[in-house]
């Protein structure tokens, strides 16, 4: 690959050329009048399509029950979130809408079941804040606890006295230090270092506190339990002096929980690969192991007998993978007590079941939140013991929206999207109406959706193309009045780099790439799929339009020998061209103007080029537009057509990972080039679409920290890039 760098090259066409055409009928390329007067590009407007919830580091103190014995949660990542149940469905509710904020929540309710969440706010860069909110009548409150450094991880809240006073225990990661925040009625927020450690260790994760009140409300003692990387220690104030101890080992930086019996003294659940329960008998440590090898994330409660229950997580590696499973152990009296709450088994992907919190109702059976990464999913699970069997019920679905996107717009102007969740490995299908956006799931099936194309029928219903991971298979959706029919085209080898097209009659067709590298096409007759091979050496980044005739034109890259090319069916048969020679042109982007005549965008990767190509009466031109090293699917430009037949082209920009918006200039001779979204990391899956009145249309998505990859859309006024003066075209 080149080193890359923006080239100033113009295009072919220039106003001479135009003149001429006034007298000869010949334009470089072929111009619908009107032609552009020089005006300054306008400003895109940006929406979130789909915003998708993201998550992350739960506390064992995640979830408490609210007086009617229903869940609520406390969890974040991408924003800080809270959920809850009402007795016959979840609702979910953003607290902070920032970036990167709600990590590490720890939740309690006060009086009227109010909610106070502590939680890690990392939207600063290079440091994090530590942050409190809680619900009024009017909305939430959020205020700055802590920002000196990068503090505010592992977060434990509790609500001190009789004024709901929150003290909070977390973790200094500038100085490796445990700290507390306490609020005063008189002198605002308090805060102190703990155990300020050696400077070496990371003193302070993992956090647990609890408050150790007399008859008379006032505070007798503070407990915290916490790690250094290497030991479980145990922090007591009393009198004005802290006591700090080492109560046993740890593993790695795993999460703590602390809780006091009807005695007042601690009882403390940590991992050093095993569960272990240790608890202060008035003289002494005394220390339980409770479970099997492999075990981590616990959770502990005491029942109204002092017995003390946990939940907690088990990763079992094997020669196959690891084995994944969520537990629950409680002390019977004599014994403990362990099942297997959740089996997961040993899934394909990512790291599952993670982060256990525990809470016992008034009857005393377990509730236990925990994150389930799994087989596909990225979920916030709940599960309760019944009595006889454990309920289970997703919280929240998290998703990683946005990739492979495909951009259409109905009658209305409206755009439409269909795309890929990389998290979740399913389908989706994104709208909007009435100014709401809305998305739904097309095809759940497992690794599903990849390499997807859209277009809208005549009733503006929804049909998509897409590739099925699983099984190698190309697959087919449409939304019909009774929800979302799926069917497999071709099974087998087939299905990459999808394109879909309509006929006048809403039959669909596919162009597709089979796992040799060739070029197929699909068409669907009214009672089965009619499937071609269109070029046995072809066939990546296919882009399939139909022309006034219904018949199929398709732009591609030949695997073989790099080279773009362009298959176009007539009477006769195939008829293929080569746009242009070479092995290093990828990602084929065709729109037809309406002469018929085709147009590309395309990149060339050993030369970083981004590149266009026309087609008319006097064969291809090829223009070398700017410098992108573009070279994979996610950078991939798209190309469009105005109502002028003007070429827009969207991409993502490698140097600035940005999102950049290229399009013929106002003096129809050179190429402009505008800041579509100059947000690090936007850009990716570019799709472009022009509208009946000449707005532009884009759909991507945005690749940040903890941000869930959202899908995003943008939006160009009509004429905001160019004003049109009257041109005479010889007929």
């Amino acid at each position: 690959m080149n080193t890359r760098e923006r080239l100033n090259v113009t295009v072919l066409l220039a106003i001479g050329a135009v003149l001429l055409g006034l007298f000869f009928g010949l334009t470089a390329r072929p111009l619908a009048a009107p032609m552009p007067a020089s005006k300054s590009p306008g400003t895109w407007s940006i929406e979130n399509a789909d915003n998708p919830h993201f998550f992350e580091h739960m506390t064992a103190d995640s979830m408490v029950l609210d007086s009617q014995g229903y869940p609520h949660i406390a969890y974040g990542g991408k924003h800080l979130y809270h959920a809850w149940w009402d007795g016959s469905e979840w609702h979910t509710e953003i607290v902070d809408n920032a970036n990167n904020v709600g990590a590490y929540a720890s939740l309690v309710l006060g009086w009227n079941d109010t909610p106070y969440i502590s939680y890690y706010d990392g939207s600063t860069w290079m440091h994090g804040n530590l942050k409190l909110a809680h619900r009024t009548d009017s909305g939430w409150v959020i205020e700055t606890v802590d920002s000196a450094g990068d503090v505010g991880q592992y977060t434990s809240l509790v609500l001190g006295g009789t004024g709901n006073l929150p003290y909070i225990s977390y973790y200094d990661a500038t100085n490796k230090a445990l700290k507390l925040a306490h609020l005063t009625t008189t002198n605002g927020w308090i805060i102190e270092t703990v155990d300020a450690g050696d400077g070496n260790k990371s003193t302070g994760m993992g956090t647990s506190l609890s408050l150790e009140y007399n008859a008379y409300f006032i505070l007798k003692g503070i407990h915290i339990s916490y790690t250094d990387g290497s030991h479980t220690k145990y922090a007591h104030w009393s009198n004005g002096l802290w006591d700090i101890q080492e109560i046993g080992n740890c593993y790695d930086y795993d999460s703590t929980d602390l809780t006091l019996d009807g005695d007042k003294y601690p009882h403390i659940v940590y991992a050093d690969q095993y569960i272990h329960h240790v608890y202060w008998t008035g003289s002494e440590w005394n220390d339980q192991t409770v479970s099997g090898a492999f075990a981590e994330n616990p959770s502990l409660k005491l029942d109204s007998s002092g017995n003390p229950h946990i939940s907690y997580t088990v990763n079992v590696p094997s020669n196959i993978g690891t084995e994944h499973s969520l537990h629950y152990v409680y002390w019977t009296g004599s014994a403990w007590n362990d099942e297997t709450v959740d089996d997961i088994g040993i899934p394909t992907d990512l790291n599952p079941t993670r982060f256990t919190s525990l809470v016992l109702d008034s009857g005393g059976r377990p509730h236990i939140a925990y994150m389930n990464f799994s087989d596909h999913t990225h979920t916030l699970k709940h599960t309760q013991w019944t009595g006889s069997d454990w309920d289970f019920q997703a919280a929240d679905d998290a998703r990683s929206s946005g990739a492979y996107s495909s951009l259409v717009l109905d009658s209305q102007n409206q755009p439409h999207i269909s795309h890929y969740d990389a998290l979740n490995y399913v389908l989706l299908y994104t709208h909007r109406s009435g100014g709401t956006w809305s998305t739904e799931v097309a095809d759940n099936g497992k690794s599903v959706g990849g390499y997807s194309s859209l277009a809208l029928d005549s009733a503006n219903r929804p049909h998509i193309s897409y590739y099925d991971g699983a099984h190698h298979s190309l697959r087919y959706a449409h939304l019909t009045a009774s929800g979302w029919l799926t069917e497999t085209v071709e099974s087998g080898n087939a299905g990459t780099y999808t394109s879909l097209a309509l006929d006048s009659n809403d039959n669909p067709r596919i162009s597709y790439n089979n796992d040799t590298g060739g070029l197929k096409y699909a068409r669907w007759n009214g009672i089965g799929w009619d499937i071609q091979t269109v070029d046995g050496d072809g066939g990546a980044y296919t882009s399939l339009v139909l022309d006034g005739n219904d018949y199929p034109n398709i732009g591609y890259v030949d695997y073989n020998t790099g080279a773009i090319k362009f298959a176009q069916w007539t009477n006769l048969g195939w008829n293929i061209e080569t746009v242009e020679s070479g092995d290093a042109n990828w990602c084929a982007s065709l729109a037809l103007d309406r002469a018929g005549e085709p147009h590309f965008a395309y990149v060339d990767v050993d030369l970083g080029l981004l590149k266009y190509a026309y087609r008319d009466g006097q064969g291809w031109h090829i223009q070398n537009l700017i410098a992108s090293s573009a070279s994979q699917k996610e950078e991939c430009p798209t190309l469009t057509l105005d109502t002028a037949d003007r070429p827009h082209i969207a991409y993502f920009d490698p140097e600035t990972y940005t999102l950049q918006h290229v399009y013929l200039g106002a003096n129809g001779a050179t190429w402009d080039t505008a800041a579509v979204d100059s947000t690090p990391g936007s850009g990716y899956y570019p799709s472009i679409a022009s509208d009946k009145d000449g707005g532009l249309h884009i759909a991507y998505i945005r690749l940040q920290t903890n941000d869930g990859w959202p899908l995003l859309y943008a939006y160009l006024e009509p004429g905001t890039y160019s004003t049109y003066l009257p041109l005479i075209r010889k007929p």
